[in-house]
């Protein structure tokens, strides 16, 4: 039997303060732009266990059991100013000042047992899954809301008080059976059942001033709602392998429940049933040791969540009003890659490449409605000008296609290797608003070049530069359509010089162009000095400035289905340290291919 365990804590404070810029995706021309500047100081204790058992009975049956314990309280405090605005006037503007505590807890198991019978191949695996997840927390709010209207301005004061309750326990059961079938190929056969159980209560009340406490219940802001999404998959699949061929073919046929019940401010009850074929595929073909193709493909589904389904108003920022609708599908999803490995050992060239794509039928998006005038959303809550209301909605059309590719070889004469990345990537994504369609679609264009060497064992660099354009097109509103560039050029030296002193530098430039107003180019300059102790060096004393020109920050750009936004966060900026390192082993890291997914790194 093998047993081990971890605990990790940690209790963190942070303060971000943050600017928005939002342009939105309208039917007209009106530019309608949101900006925003927040500040947030939030305190959280994270406590987190989890332990692996591993007991063998005997060379043909096996248990395996992982629980994990995680448990988290949550405090913030945030203040934020929020302004909408078009080309002519302005439309609204909140002041919101709020705070919480919230306490979050998940308990997970995972247990399974395997036997293998004397027939080769022949095999039999239970597999059980359970969680247990609570969310509880207490909220304040405290806003003026301004709505500049052609008949006149109106002011609007929330003190609110807001009580969450959420439960959810689900679990999942699993049997698969093996059979070997002929000399290289074997059969499998799986049934899988698991219901996912929330039950979530959201109170909110407003403040009397008659009797100095939060005991007006705000019904349009209230519910309580529970949910069930119940599965079951019958699965059989075919594996063949030899030394230069691995393929395997699956396919599932997975029924659905989804029961939806609301209890309050009105009895409401939703019952929907799915059907669905989920094939999937994965073909591996050896050329040699050393080149390799690789296909795969898989479909599966996704649930709504339970704060999608839920249709209670959140009213947390009034120029942004949310809501949940019970009538939501689940989302069926196809995803496809292709991958071509290649490597030199005569040579020590490597090249790779590989294409992907995702396609999402039923894809959970949201309808946005912007107000021209103010709307009301129930007797109670009315939707003021300028200011939106956001609803979870299922849309056709969205699908993403990514590729990448990477070749590097030695150059000898300098000991250094050289690499060259790059990709293409197009994303289209479906939403609607004012009840119109519009897809955003942006593309985006990657090239990368990396040189980096080990000269001597007293010096080595890294020098590297990845570009990035972008281009952003509307369907509704081509005079949002945007182009926008950046680029990242990074040098690291390290020089071990006299008697064991170490010289590291760090440089790392960021530039962009086409994006706001907003500060975005700056330089990062890290540096240390140390010297190593130690027998075998293997202690390091070092004192280390970060930030040495302070000009840190941190940027990037949002596009969804309705508007194009950019983001600026503070960040930590200049500071000292001193540190001492004593290694054990050392890991060597190389470039990936996240390094050319996804944002910018926020520093």
């Amino acid at each position: 039997m093998e047993v081990s365990g971890s605990y990790f804590y940690n209790n963190r404070r942070s303060t971000t303060t943050q600017q928005r810029y939002r342009d939105f995706v309208l039917p007209t021309d009106s530019g309608q732009v949101y900006t925003e500047e927040n500040r947030r100081t939030n305190t959280d204790a994270n406590h987190n266990f989890r332990m692996r058992i591993d007991y063998n009975i005997n060379e043909r049956n096996r248990i395996r059991f992982r629980p994990s314990i995680y448990l988290q309280n949550y405090q913030n405090n945030s203040y934020f100013l929020g302004r909408t605005q078009n080309d002519f006037y302005p439309l609204n503007q909140t002041t919101n000042n709020a705070n919480g505590d919230n306490v979050n807890s998940d308990i997970n198991n995972n247990f399974l047992y395997s036997h293998r019978f004397l027939k080769p191949g022949r095999s039999i695996t239970f597999n059980l899954r359970t969680g247990y997840h609570l969310d509880n927390g207490d909220s304040y709010r405290l806003a003026e809301n301004i709505f500049y209207n052609r008949g006149g301005d109106s002011t609007q004061i929330l003190n609110q008080y807001t009580n969450l309750d959420r439960k959810g326990f689900d679990w999942e059961g699993e049997v698969s059976f093996t059979e070997p079938l002929g000399k290289n190929g074997q059969l499998e056969l799986e049934y899988e059942v698991g219901n996912r159980l929330n039950d979530s209560d959201k109170r909110t009340y407003d403040y009397l001033e008659l009797n100095d406490n939060y005991n007006a219940l705000n019904i349009p802001l209230s519910n309580t709602f529970t949910n069930k999404y119940i599965t079951q998959e019958a699965e059989a699949g075919y594996r063949f392998n030899t030394e230069k061929l691995k393929f395997q073919v699956e396919a599932s046929f997975q029924e659905a429940t989804l029961k939806n019940k609301q209890e309050f401010p009105l009895p409401d009850d939703l019952k929907r049933r799915f059907h669905s074929v989920l094939p999937s595929a994965r073909l591996e073909y050896k050329f040699s040791n050393s080149n390799n193709l690789e296909f795969n493909y898989r479909a599966s589904t996704t649930a709504p969540t339970v704060g999608q389904l839920q249709d209670v108003i959140d009213y947390s920022n009034p120029l942004q009003v949310r809501t949940g609708n019970a009538n939501l599908n689940q989302s069926y999803q196809n995803w496809t890659r292709l991958q071509y490995r290649s490597h030199n050992p005569t040579t020590n060239r490597t090249f790779y490449s590989s294409v992907w794509g995702t396609f999402i039928k039923n894809y959970i998006t949201n309808s946005t409605l912007i107000a021209q005038e103010p709307i009301a959303i129930n007797p109670e809550v009315t939707l003021g000008r300028g200011a939106q209301l956001i609803r979870p909605v299922n849309l056709n059309g969205y699908w993403d296609v990514r590729s990448y590719f990477s070749y590097g070889q030695p150059i000898n004469f300098i000991s250094s290797n050289i690499n060259l990345g790059g990709g293409f990537g197009h994303t289209s994504r479906p939403g609607l608003i004012n009840n119109e369609v519009n897809v955003a679609n942006s593309s985006s264009f990657r090239l990368g070049l990396s040189l980096s060497s080990n000269i001597s064992e007293r010096i080595d660099f890294n020098i590297s530069t990845r570009s990035n354009y972008n281009i952003v097109k509307n369907t509704l509103r081509p005079a949002l359509n945007n182009n926008y560039f950046s680029q990242t050029t990074r040098l690291r030296y390290n020089w071990i010089f006299w008697k064991g002193f170490v010289y590291r530098t760090d440089l790392h430039h960021q530039a962009y162009s086409g994006l706001s107003d907003l500060s975005n180019n700056f330089l990062l300059w890290n540096m240390s000095l140390g010297k190593k102790i130690f027998r075998n060096q293997r202690g390091e004393i070092n004192l280390n400035v970060y930030d040495l020109l302070k000009q840190n920050n941190s940027i990037w750009r949002n596009v969804s289905d309705a508007y194009v936004e950019d983001v600026q966060t503070n960040v930590l900026q200049r500071y000292f340290m001193l540190s001492f390192t004593y290694n054990i082993r050392y890991f060597g890291v190389g470039t990936s291919q996240k390094d050319f997914e996804g944002r910018p790194q926020r520093d």
